[in-house]
């Protein structure tokens, strides 16, 4: 599953065309306008069902649900949340935070120890 935030054009095609067979893209922003993909939605279309995968869009959390949801975090059990990140890639390193491994639940870049 990938879950798309940026709303970019771009970004939201390489998503698309990244995801494995049988998997979902999850659209939660939007965005305008930008350059063009070099993709016809015919195109897009074939490969979405060639591969029979999902593409949904949500846009459903206005920033009272984002600060809710911090609220949560910040409070819930820091072991639980630690076995969710499993894996950690710098910046450096991407394509290898691209590369899906068999435990992977969350893959996080991280720009800085925190």
């Amino acid at each position: 599953m990938v879950v798309e935030c940026t709303g970019v054009g771009q970004v939201i095609g390489d998503a698309i065309k990244a995801v494995a067979p049988g998997g979902v893209v999850a659209l939660t922003g939007v965005g305008g306008g930008g350059r063009t993909t070099g993709l016809t939605t015919a195109d897009v279309a074939s490969a979405v069902v060639l591969r029979n995968n999902v593409v949904v869009g949500s846009v459903n959390a206005n920033k009272r649900h984002w600060y809710k949801a911090a609220q949560l975090l910040a409070h819930a059990d820091r072991g639980w949340l630690g076995h969710l990140v499993t894996r950690r890639e710098s910046p450096a390193d991407f394509k290898r935070a691209l590369a899906r491994q068999p435990d992977d639940i969350k893959v996080v870049i991280q720009f800085a120890d925190v």
